[in-house]
């Protein structure tokens, strides 16, 4: 649409944005679903934990309440440190994120990067490394 008396609206936009925001709420409520879709008595049924946390939050006189939830924030967050950071190397997300990023996101780039007048050696680098990687895997 161009022209001098051209109207230019942000209708589209608003549109767009609606609709992104739909497919995620739709994509969060799948995943609500599929937590709280768990067996009938089981702890990992979300309502009975957040049903559980509720009634201790009730029956807590309210002078103990910030100790209790500071060590509760307290004993969440030095797990994450230890599962994110101490412990990182041992798990296999951690495992699977280096092997991607090594062997096809890094020789992809590097290909890439050969293909639109980069240099080669790149290129036969990763392929060098990939098959010292290949040899140490055999041979250790």
């Amino acid at each position: 649409m161009s022209g001098v008396g051209a109207v230019v609206s942000g209708l589209s936009f608003v549109h767009t944005l609606c609709i992104l925001l739909s497919v995620g709420f739709a994509a969060f409520a799948l995943v609500l679903w599929a937590m709280e879709s768990g067996r009938k008595g089981s702890p990992d049924n979300v309502r009975r934990r957040l049903a559980d946390g509720w009634w201790v939050l009730a029956t807590t006189p309210l002078p103990v309440i910030p100790r209790r939830v500071n060590g509760w924030l307290l004993g969440r967050l030095s797990g994450f440190i230890r599962f994110g950071f101490e412990e990182a190397d041992k798990g296999i997300p951690f495992g699977s994120m280096v092997f991607f990023l090594l062997f096809i996101v890094l020789p992809g780039l590097a290909l890439v990067n050969m293909l639109t007048g980069g240099s080669p050696f790149l290129v036969r680098y990763y392929l060098l490394l990939l098959a010292v990687f290949a040899f140490l895997n055999f041979t250790g």
